[in-house]
């Protein structure tokens, strides 16, 4: 499968020249690390806390992590080891003294779980570090159409072949995640059936400890039928 260009990335290789640590957060499969592994340069280190092994290490002993893969770094999956985040600074201080111009664009970072990660980003790397969250795929990545918002010439512009009503519907049920293009229609369910079963037992778990897996999939089910709606909780 080629490559599919993200508009993000004009924005993330400007911050690499202005911030030590970039962090990339967004939910699963939406493209971070293979974003990240495109723009790499051919001297950054990558490293995956997926990895059983190096993610023990990297809690267990963070600065004897850091020592054995040294910047420029990426670190994917970095919620596993918030361990590791004061130690980043330690050496993004470093760096600083050293040298100011050279300190920027350290580490690169992603992670899928937010909500996990914020507290030891702004206890520690506040100043530091420049986030960012990627989206599903937009339609201007999807067509590769990179165009200026607000064109000027708006009206002299050609314009993009409006989407029928079949197109439009089929395009929503898709949804927007790269590895999802891989997959036709008819196996597109598997993908998502996948995708959710993931979430709760790894994600969904983790944060909120929920013991019924089965009633929360019932809720999420009830809760994408509501989809545009409006919620009432005094209802």
């Amino acid at each position: 499968m080629h490559y599919i260009h993200r508009n993000l990335a004009v924005s993330f290789l400007e911050a690499d020249k202005l911030f030590p640590v970039l962090l990339l957060t967004g939910a699963r499969q939406v493209g971070k690390s293979t974003f990240l592994h495109h723009l790499a340069s051919s001297d950054r280190r990558i490293v995956t806390l997926d990895d059983l092994e190096l993610r023990i290490q990297a809690q267990e002993d963070p600065k004897l992590f850091l020592m054995n893969h040294p910047a420029p770094l990426l670190i994917d999956e970095v919620q596993y080891a918030p361990q590791l985040f004061p130690y980043i600074k330690i050496k993004v201080d470093e760096a600083r003294r050293e040298s100011p111009e050279k300190a920027n664009g350290l580490y690169w970072l992603t992670g899928s779980q937010q909500f996990k990660m914020m507290k030891g980003i702004t206890e520690s790397l506040a100043g530091r570090v420049g986030i960012f969250q990627m989206q599903g795929l937009s339609w201007q990545e999807l067509t590769g159409r990179f165009e200026k918002p607000f064109r000027p010439d708006l009206f002299s512009a050609p314009r993009m072949q409006a989407l029928s009503p079949d197109e439009l519907y089929l395009r929503i049920w898709r949804g927007s995640f790269p590895e999802a293009e891989k997959f036709s229609n008819e196996q597109l369910p598997t993908f998502y059936r996948s995708y959710v079963q993931t979430y709760l037992e790894r994600d969904v778990r983790d944060l909120t400890q929920v013991a019924d897996t089965e009633s929360f999939y019932r809720f999420l089910q009830a809760v994408a039928g509501r989809q545009g709606q409006l919620l009432n909780y005094s209802a």
